[in-house]
Protein backbone atom coordinates (compact mmCIF):
# COMPACT_ATOMS: atom_id res chain seq x y z
CA UNK A 1 0.00 0.00 0.00
CA UNK A 2 2.85 2.37 0.80
CA UNK A 3 4.43 1.68 -2.58
CA UNK A 4 1.14 2.45 -4.32
CA UNK A 5 1.00 5.78 -2.51
CA UNK A 6 4.48 6.59 -3.82
CA UNK A 7 3.37 5.64 -7.34
CA UNK A 8 0.35 7.92 -7.03
CA UNK A 9 2.54 10.80 -5.83
CA UNK A 10 5.00 10.30 -8.67
CA UNK A 11 2.12 10.23 -11.17
CA UNK A 12 0.73 13.49 -9.84
CA UNK A 13 4.15 15.14 -10.23
CA UNK A 14 4.81 13.75 -13.71
CA UNK A 15 1.47 13.96 -15.52
CA UNK A 16 -0.77 17.00 -16.14
CA UNK A 17 -4.05 16.89 -14.27
CA UNK A 18 -7.17 15.76 -16.12
CA UNK A 19 -10.22 13.47 -15.90
CA UNK A 20 -8.34 10.39 -17.12
CA UNK A 21 -5.46 10.72 -14.69
CA UNK A 22 -7.91 11.42 -11.86
CA UNK A 23 -9.60 8.08 -12.55
CA UNK A 24 -6.23 6.30 -12.54
CA UNK A 25 -5.22 7.91 -9.25
CA UNK A 26 -8.57 7.03 -7.73
CA UNK A 27 -8.09 3.39 -8.76
CA UNK A 28 -4.57 3.33 -7.29
CA UNK A 29 -5.84 4.79 -4.01
CA UNK A 30 -8.66 2.26 -3.84
CA UNK A 31 -6.27 -0.65 -4.44
CA UNK A 32 -4.05 0.65 -1.67
CA UNK A 33 -6.98 0.89 0.72
CA UNK A 34 -8.04 -2.64 -0.21
CA UNK A 35 -4.56 -3.95 0.61
CA UNK A 36 -4.62 -2.13 3.94
CA UNK A 37 -8.05 -3.60 4.64
CA UNK A 38 -6.90 -7.13 3.82
CA UNK A 39 -3.96 -6.75 6.19
CA UNK A 40 -6.30 -5.43 8.86
CA UNK A 41 -8.54 -8.46 8.45
CA UNK A 42 -5.61 -10.81 9.05
CA UNK A 43 -4.57 -8.87 12.14
CA UNK A 44 -8.18 -8.72 13.33
CA UNK A 45 -8.61 -12.49 13.06
CA UNK A 46 -5.33 -13.07 14.88
CA UNK A 47 -6.26 -10.69 17.70
CA UNK A 48 -9.91 -11.59 18.19
CA UNK A 49 -10.21 -15.06 16.72
CA UNK A 50 -12.36 -15.91 13.75
CA UNK A 51 -15.33 -16.69 16.01
CA UNK A 52 -15.69 -13.05 17.05
CA UNK A 53 -14.73 -10.39 14.56
CA UNK A 54 -16.03 -7.08 15.99
CA UNK A 55 -18.30 -4.96 13.81
CA UNK A 56 -20.20 -2.72 16.26
CA UNK A 57 -18.61 0.46 17.55
CA UNK A 58 -19.13 -0.86 21.06
CA UNK A 59 -17.04 -3.93 20.26
CA UNK A 60 -13.96 -1.73 20.33
CA UNK A 61 -14.42 -0.42 23.86
CA UNK A 62 -11.85 -1.76 26.34
CA UNK A 63 -14.45 -3.84 28.19
CA UNK A 64 -15.48 -5.52 24.93
CA UNK A 65 -11.86 -6.23 24.06
CA UNK A 66 -11.43 -8.33 27.18
CA UNK A 67 -9.87 -5.77 29.47
CA UNK A 68 -10.43 -2.43 31.09
CA UNK A 69 -8.51 0.76 31.55
CA UNK A 70 -8.78 2.41 35.00
CA UNK A 71 -9.10 5.82 33.37
CA UNK A 72 -11.92 4.61 31.13
CA UNK A 73 -9.91 5.42 28.00
CA UNK A 74 -10.64 3.79 24.67
CA UNK A 75 -7.80 1.69 23.28
CA UNK A 76 -8.48 2.04 19.55
CA UNK A 77 -8.93 5.43 17.93
CA UNK A 78 -11.31 6.11 15.07
CA UNK A 79 -8.60 5.66 12.43
CA UNK A 80 -7.80 2.21 13.82
CA UNK A 81 -11.48 1.25 13.81
CA UNK A 82 -11.86 2.59 10.27
CA UNK A 83 -9.00 0.42 9.03
CA UNK A 84 -10.55 -2.68 10.57
CA UNK A 85 -14.07 -1.89 9.34
CA UNK A 86 -12.83 -1.21 5.81
CA UNK A 87 -11.93 -4.88 5.50
CA UNK A 88 -15.60 -5.84 5.41
CA UNK A 89 -16.89 -2.83 3.48
CA UNK A 90 -18.44 -3.61 0.07
CA UNK A 91 -16.64 -2.02 -2.88
CA UNK A 92 -19.12 0.87 -3.35
CA UNK A 93 -18.75 1.88 0.30
CA UNK A 94 -14.97 1.46 0.23
CA UNK A 95 -14.88 3.67 -2.86
CA UNK A 96 -16.54 6.43 -0.85
CA UNK A 97 -13.48 6.57 1.39
CA UNK A 98 -11.54 7.70 -1.68
CA UNK A 99 -14.17 10.19 -2.84
CA UNK A 100 -14.54 11.45 0.74
CA UNK A 101 -11.07 11.16 2.37
CA UNK A 102 -12.41 12.33 5.73
CA UNK A 103 -14.94 9.46 5.93
CA UNK A 104 -14.18 7.10 8.81
CA UNK A 105 -16.14 3.86 8.97
CA UNK A 106 -17.38 3.10 12.48
CA UNK A 107 -19.63 0.10 11.80
CA UNK A 108 -20.02 -2.21 8.82
CA UNK A 109 -22.21 -5.30 8.54
CA UNK A 110 -24.24 -7.01 5.83
CA UNK A 111 -27.24 -4.75 6.43
CA UNK A 112 -25.94 -1.46 7.77
CA UNK A 113 -22.99 0.87 8.11
CA UNK A 114 -22.09 4.02 10.01
CA UNK A 115 -19.43 6.57 9.20
CA UNK A 116 -18.06 9.83 10.53
CA UNK A 117 -17.32 12.88 8.35
CA UNK A 118 -16.00 16.37 8.85
CA UNK A 119 -13.67 17.49 11.61
CA UNK A 120 -12.78 14.82 14.18
CA UNK A 121 -14.80 14.89 17.42
CA UNK A 122 -11.69 15.95 19.29
CA UNK A 123 -12.09 19.31 17.53
CA UNK A 124 -15.84 19.76 18.08
CA UNK A 125 -18.33 19.72 20.94
CA UNK A 126 -21.26 18.11 19.14
CA UNK A 127 -22.26 15.28 16.81
CA UNK A 128 -25.03 15.40 14.19
CA UNK A 129 -26.25 11.87 13.41
CA UNK A 130 -28.08 11.73 10.07
CA UNK A 131 -30.51 8.87 9.36
CA UNK A 132 -31.58 9.00 5.67
CA UNK A 133 -34.65 7.60 3.94
CA UNK A 134 -35.90 5.44 1.06
CA UNK A 135 -33.23 4.31 -1.38
CA UNK A 136 -30.40 5.67 0.76
CA UNK A 137 -28.43 2.41 0.79
CA UNK A 138 -28.19 2.28 -3.01
CA UNK A 139 -24.68 2.51 -4.42
CA UNK A 140 -25.49 5.75 -6.24
CA UNK A 141 -26.99 7.35 -3.14
CA UNK A 142 -24.32 6.81 -0.50
CA UNK A 143 -22.18 9.78 -1.50
CA UNK A 144 -25.17 12.10 -1.34
CA UNK A 145 -26.03 10.96 2.19
CA UNK A 146 -22.43 11.58 3.27
CA UNK A 147 -22.61 15.14 1.91
CA UNK A 148 -25.93 15.80 3.63
CA UNK A 149 -24.48 14.69 6.95
CA UNK A 150 -21.42 16.86 6.41
CA UNK A 151 -23.49 19.92 5.44
CA UNK A 152 -25.81 19.75 8.45
CA UNK A 153 -22.97 19.11 10.90
CA UNK A 154 -20.94 22.00 9.48
CA UNK A 155 -23.95 24.28 9.95
CA UNK A 156 -23.85 23.41 13.65
CA UNK A 157 -20.07 23.45 13.99
CA UNK A 158 -20.02 19.73 14.71
CA UNK A 159 -18.92 16.35 13.41
CA UNK A 160 -21.24 14.52 11.05
CA UNK A 161 -22.26 10.88 11.37
CA UNK A 162 -24.18 8.94 8.72
CA UNK A 163 -26.21 5.96 9.88
CA UNK A 164 -26.93 3.71 6.92
CA UNK A 165 -29.33 0.79 7.18
CA UNK A 166 -31.21 -1.66 4.96
CA UNK A 167 -33.56 1.03 3.68
CA UNK A 168 -36.54 0.34 1.41
CA UNK A 169 -35.53 0.59 -2.24
CA UNK A 170 -38.47 2.66 -3.41
CA UNK A 171 -41.47 4.60 -2.17
CA UNK A 172 -43.94 1.70 -2.42
CA UNK A 173 -41.77 -0.60 -0.31
CA UNK A 174 -41.25 2.38 1.99
CA UNK A 175 -44.86 2.11 3.14
CA UNK A 176 -43.91 -0.82 5.39
CA UNK A 177 -42.53 -0.46 8.91
CA UNK A 178 -40.43 -3.63 8.62
CA UNK A 179 -37.12 -1.91 7.85
CA UNK A 180 -37.67 0.66 10.61
CA UNK A 181 -38.48 -1.99 13.20
CA UNK A 182 -35.17 -3.70 12.42
CA UNK A 183 -33.04 -0.58 12.13
CA UNK A 184 -34.55 1.31 15.09
CA UNK A 185 -33.11 -0.87 17.88
CA UNK A 186 -29.77 -1.02 16.04
CA UNK A 187 -29.67 2.77 15.87
CA UNK A 188 -30.45 3.01 19.58
CA UNK A 189 -27.57 0.62 20.32
CA UNK A 190 -25.23 2.60 18.08
CA UNK A 191 -26.10 5.87 19.85
CA UNK A 192 -25.39 4.22 23.20
CA UNK A 193 -21.96 3.22 21.87
CA UNK A 194 -21.40 6.78 20.62
CA UNK A 195 -22.18 8.01 24.13
CA UNK A 196 -19.64 5.62 25.62
CA UNK A 197 -16.94 7.02 23.37
CA UNK A 198 -17.99 10.70 23.42
CA UNK A 199 -19.92 11.20 26.68
CA UNK A 200 -19.43 14.98 26.74
CA UNK A 201 -20.61 15.70 23.20
CA UNK A 202 -24.01 17.15 22.44
CA UNK A 203 -25.87 14.71 20.17
CA UNK A 204 -28.44 15.78 17.56
CA UNK A 205 -30.25 12.99 15.71
CA UNK A 206 -31.80 13.90 12.34
CA UNK A 207 -34.37 11.52 10.86
CA UNK A 208 -35.07 12.38 7.22
CA UNK A 209 -38.07 10.99 5.33
CA UNK A 210 -38.34 7.24 6.12
CA UNK A 211 -35.38 7.77 8.44
CA UNK A 212 -37.80 9.53 10.79
CA UNK A 213 -39.71 6.25 11.08
CA UNK A 214 -36.42 4.57 12.04
CA UNK A 215 -35.71 7.25 14.65
CA UNK A 216 -39.27 6.94 15.95
CA UNK A 217 -38.77 3.21 16.46
CA UNK A 218 -35.47 3.85 18.22
CA UNK A 219 -36.94 6.52 20.49
CA UNK A 220 -40.19 4.69 21.20
CA UNK A 221 -38.61 1.56 22.63
CA UNK A 222 -38.35 0.45 26.26
CA UNK A 223 -34.72 1.58 26.53
CA UNK A 224 -33.92 5.29 26.18
CA UNK A 225 -32.33 6.63 23.00
CA UNK A 226 -29.30 8.85 23.54
CA UNK A 227 -30.08 12.27 22.06
CA UNK A 228 -30.11 15.84 23.27
CA UNK A 229 -32.06 17.03 20.24
CA UNK A 230 -34.12 15.09 17.68
CA UNK A 231 -35.10 16.63 14.35
CA UNK A 232 -37.69 15.01 12.07
CA UNK A 233 -37.33 16.24 8.48
CA UNK A 234 -39.84 15.68 5.68
CA UNK A 235 -41.45 12.99 7.79
CA UNK A 236 -44.27 10.67 6.70
CA UNK A 237 -44.85 10.00 10.41
CA UNK A 238 -42.76 8.42 13.13
CA UNK A 239 -44.94 5.59 14.40
CA UNK A 240 -45.59 7.68 17.51
CA UNK A 241 -48.57 9.80 18.54
CA UNK A 242 -46.61 12.55 20.30
CA UNK A 243 -43.31 13.48 21.89
CA UNK A 244 -44.63 12.04 25.15
CA UNK A 245 -44.10 8.57 23.68
CA UNK A 246 -40.41 9.28 23.05
CA UNK A 247 -37.94 7.80 25.53
CA UNK A 248 -34.88 10.05 25.29
CA UNK A 249 -31.75 10.34 27.42
CA UNK A 250 -29.85 13.60 27.20
CA UNK A 251 -29.48 17.16 28.42
CA UNK A 252 -33.10 18.36 28.61
CA UNK A 253 -33.98 16.58 25.34
CA UNK A 254 -35.90 18.58 22.76
CA UNK A 255 -37.81 17.46 19.64
CA UNK A 256 -38.09 19.50 16.44
CA UNK A 257 -39.82 19.03 13.08
CA UNK A 258 -39.30 20.54 9.62
CA UNK A 259 -42.05 20.35 7.00
CA UNK A 260 -42.52 21.90 3.56
CA UNK A 261 -45.78 22.73 1.79
CA UNK A 262 -44.66 21.14 -1.50
CA UNK A 263 -43.31 17.96 0.11
CA UNK A 264 -45.52 14.99 -0.86
CA UNK A 265 -43.85 12.67 1.66
CA UNK A 266 -44.68 14.73 4.74
CA UNK A 267 -48.14 15.12 3.20
CA UNK A 268 -48.68 11.41 3.87
CA UNK A 269 -49.19 12.17 7.58
CA UNK A 270 -51.74 14.46 9.18
CA UNK A 271 -52.43 15.94 12.58
CA UNK A 272 -54.79 13.07 13.37
CA UNK A 273 -52.71 10.25 11.92
CA UNK A 274 -51.55 8.67 8.69
CA UNK A 275 -49.66 5.68 7.34
CA UNK A 276 -46.97 6.03 10.03
CA UNK A 277 -48.98 7.95 12.59
CA UNK A 278 -49.23 11.65 13.40
CA UNK A 279 -47.09 14.07 11.42
CA UNK A 280 -44.40 15.31 13.84
CA UNK A 281 -44.82 18.82 12.41
CA UNK A 282 -48.46 18.89 13.57
CA UNK A 283 -49.09 20.94 16.74
CA UNK A 284 -50.68 17.90 18.41
CA UNK A 285 -47.37 16.01 18.22
CA UNK A 286 -45.59 18.52 20.44
CA UNK A 287 -42.40 19.14 18.46
CA UNK A 288 -40.89 22.59 18.03
CA UNK A 289 -41.09 23.95 14.45
CA UNK A 290 -37.80 24.15 12.55
CA UNK A 291 -37.13 27.17 10.29
CA UNK A 292 -36.94 26.98 6.51
CA UNK A 293 -38.40 27.89 3.15
CA UNK A 294 -41.91 26.50 3.36
CA UNK A 295 -42.25 26.18 -0.41
CA UNK A 296 -39.35 23.77 -0.95
CA UNK A 297 -39.92 20.20 -2.11
CA UNK A 298 -38.90 16.96 -0.36
CA UNK A 299 -35.21 17.11 -1.31
CA UNK A 300 -34.88 20.87 -0.92
CA UNK A 301 -34.09 20.96 2.80
CA UNK A 302 -30.35 20.49 2.50
CA UNK A 303 -29.65 23.50 0.27
CA UNK A 304 -32.10 25.75 2.11
CA UNK A 305 -30.14 28.43 3.98
CA UNK A 306 -32.95 29.01 6.47
CA UNK A 307 -33.08 25.28 7.28
CA UNK A 308 -29.30 25.14 7.77
CA UNK A 309 -29.35 28.33 9.85
CA UNK A 310 -31.58 26.41 12.26
CA UNK A 311 -28.56 24.31 13.27
CA UNK A 312 -26.50 27.40 14.07
CA UNK A 313 -29.40 28.75 16.13
CA UNK A 314 -29.70 25.44 17.98
CA UNK A 315 -25.97 25.53 18.75
CA UNK A 316 -26.36 29.05 20.14
CA UNK A 317 -29.32 28.09 22.34
CA UNK A 318 -27.47 25.04 23.61
CA UNK A 319 -24.33 26.99 24.45
CA UNK A 320 -22.19 25.18 21.89
CA UNK A 321 -19.27 26.66 19.98
CA UNK A 322 -21.27 26.70 16.73
CA UNK A 323 -19.96 27.16 13.19
CA UNK A 324 -16.93 29.33 12.51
Amino acid sequence: AGRLERIATATINAVPAGPAISQVLRAIQLIGKSIDAACALSIEAACFGSQHLPHRLGDFLPSALGGSRPDGAVDLDVDDIHTIQACRAPDPLLAQTVDHPDLRLLEVSDKHWAGMVGPPPEETDNLVVFVPGVGSDGNESIGGQIERARTQAAAMGGTGVVYGYDAPDQLLSGTSTGAAKTAGPQLREFLADIDQRYPNHHVTVVGYSYGSVVVGNAAGGPAPMRADDVLFVGSPGTGLASTEEMNLRGDNPQVHAARRALDPVSGMAYSNGGLFGVNPAAPTFGAQPWPGDGMRDHSGFFNDEAYLDGFAELARRRGLAGPE
